[in-house]
Order: structure tokens, then C-alpha cells, then sequence
């Protein structure tokens, strides 16, 4: 049996994982008896949580190979090249500038922001190119390191330090549409 096969069964083991475990009590006979709390759980909670983090953890793979491909280089991907830490940035300067912005519009300001850093350093790397492959993440941790300072210096400067810290834990517990866990 190929190794993809193998993948695929512990993906679909993971799913079913996912759907299980939570604070509320979820039982798959009952799913399957059609009990209306039941469903309410997993149409409203378990089952939106479980698909966002599959879209999210596809978007990170193509996102690395669209790093990889763009700069034709092994090493490089979106936390090596500056593009988290300018999202990061984006999200606290969205936090500072329009504290009352609604959540759509604090993610939108940081992809423009992980965009613009992020074409600003492959801007940088067309410029000075580098023979050595490994310089490319080399200078790209330099530079999250540059962001990644400044960011931490707005977000202890103006108190953002805690909303900073909770925007990138990466909890997936806001995708639930009422809040039933």
C-alpha cells in the first residue's frame, strides 16, 4: 500500500478526532439517531471548527510551496521570509489605529500587511541576489527579526501586549457561528 494511502486513512482518523473531542459531550450514535442537541453541536461547532482547520492547514502547505516556488528556493517559506511577523504587525497596528474595527477588517489589514512586507522583501531579494542558497532565509530571519522587534516594541508601548498574544495562538474557537462550547 502506498504511503498516501496510509496519509489519507490517519487524515480521515484526525477529522474524526477533531469532531469528536470538545467540552460538550458528543456521542456519534446519538449523532446518528438524529438527536437535536447533537446535531446543533456538530453542525454549529464541531464540524465548522474541523473544516477551518483543514483549510487552514492546506493554505499554510501552499503557502510554503508558493514561497518555494516564487523564490526557487528549498529553504524559504512564509516564517523565513518576514511574511508572519508582518501579518503580526498588521494585526497590532489594526489593534492601535482601529481598536473598534471588526474582525474582518483586523485580518484584512494583516494580509495587506503581510502582502506589502512580504513583496518588499522579494523586492530587496531581486536586488541583491545571492549566489549561497541559505542566505536567503538567513537575511529573511534577519528581517522578521526587524519586524518581529518592532512589532513587540508597539504592542508593549501602547498595551497590546495580551490582545497580541491571544490573535496569535491560533485558536480556532471564534469560528463556532453561537458559541456552543
Amino acid at each position: 500500500m502506498k504511503l498516501s494511502h496510509y496519509l489519507i486513512g490517519l487524515l480521515l482518523l484526525l477529522v474524526f478526532l477533531s469532531i469528536s473531542i470538545g467540552t460538550s459531550d458528543f456521542s456519534w450514535g446519538k449523532l446518528f439517531d438524529f438527536d437535536q442537541q447533537t446535531w446543533l453541536l456538530f453542525q454549529e461547532s464541531r464540524l465548522p471548527r474541523t473544516i477551518s482547520i483543514l483549510l487552514t492547514a492546506s493554505s499554510m502547505s501552499m503557502a510554503g510551496l508558493l514561497m518555494q516556488t516564487i523564490t526557487q528556493n528549498q529553504f524559504a517559506a512564509p516564517s523565513t521570509v518576514g511574511t508572519t511577523e508582518a501579518a503580526k504587525l498588521g494585526m497590532v497596528l489594526s489593534l492601535f489605529v482601529f481598536p473598534s474595527a471588526s474582525l474582518t477588517q483586523k485580518m484584512l489589514f494583516a494580509f495587506v500587511s503581510s502582502i506589502v512586507f512580504t513583496l518588499f522583501f522579494l523586492a530587496f531579494m531581486t536586488i541583491f541576489t545571492v549566489k549561497e542558497r541559505w542566505m536567503l532565509p538567513l537575511i529573511g530571519i534577519i528581517y522578521s527579526g526587524i519586524i518581529g522587534s518592532v512589532t513587540e516594541v508597539i504592542a508593549y508601548r501602547f498595551n497590546l501586549v495580551q490582545s497580541m498574544t491571544a490573535w496569535t495562538q491560533g485558536s480556532f474557537s471564534m469560528i463556532q457561528t453561537h458559541q456552543y462550547e
